[in-house]
């Protein structure tokens, strides 16, 4: 839906948030059963949470941009949205919005609208673009050419574990993924000249990275890089 007696517009709000609490482990290994065969292996475990916070909740929310008659006839509480957008509001997101209960224990309604305490995201959360856990194993090889150099393949995997996209949408995980690193390395005998190959998501895995929403409900993102290939070259004076 769209307004036009309102115009497009992005809003950006910068405040404190909570504490943030990331206890983990790392674990790194490299190890060299031969002197030309190397293994890797890191491991990471973080349990990154954000503590609750209050945020400003706006009343427009969807009513802001829907016709008279609309949504907000049968719904009013979607007058209530994330710093007067249309999402999160307390349709799309009822854990994040604390509701007012008088003596009874039954919620507040004024003039047909349930009403909220002016806080959102009254629940711990992940922290965006933090997977609980990642790991990376690899192997490589050298191989002597004599006089002419040496010859290096190498692949390298990883694995990423879910992960939160935003905080406005606590409920929605981006899924685990692998991805693959293939190189070819080559190197002269004085180590001076490089000319590596390589192959970078070799799964051609599509994986999107922290969306943002707009206060109008409008939102945005950036996937990271497609299958890439190509070839390096390097020299040391």
């Amino acid at each position: 839906f769209a307004n036009p007696l309102v115009p497009n517009s992005v809003i950006t709000i910068a405040g404190n948030g909570a504490k943030t609490k990331a206890p983990g482990i790392d674990l790194s290994i490299v190890a060299y059963p031969t002197p030309k065969l190397r293994f890797n292996l890191a491991v990471n475990y973080l349990h990154a949470r954000d503590d609750p916070y209050g945020v400003s909740v706006g009343n427009d929310g969807i009513c802001g941009i829907v016709a008279p008659g609309g949504t907000c006839d049968t719904r009013p509480e979607v007058r209530l949205g994330y710093l007067g957008g249309i999402l999160p509001n307390p349709v799309s997101n009822p854990g994040l919005f604390v509701p007012i209960k008088d003596a009874n224990g039954v919620q507040v309604v004024v003039g047909g609208v349930p009403q909220f305490t002016a806080l959102g995201y009254n629940q711990r959360s992940r922290v965006q673009n933090t997977p609980d856990i990642s790991l990376q194993i690899g192997a490589a090889y050298e191989i002597e050419l004599g006089s002419a150099g040496t010859l290096t393949p190498e692949v390298q995997m990883l694995y990423t574990g879910n992960y939160l996209l935003s905080r406005a949408f606590p409920q929605y995980l981006a899924p685990a993924y692998t991805k693959t690193e293939l190189r070819l390395t080559y190197k002269t005998l004085d180590q001076n000249m490089t000319v590596q190959a390589f192959v970078e998501n070799l799964e051609n895995k599509a994986t999107l990275g922290r969306v943002t929403v707009a206060s109008g409900g409008g939102f945005s993102g950036s996937y990271a890089a497609p299958r890439t290939w190509g070839v390096k070259v390097g020299y040391k004076f």
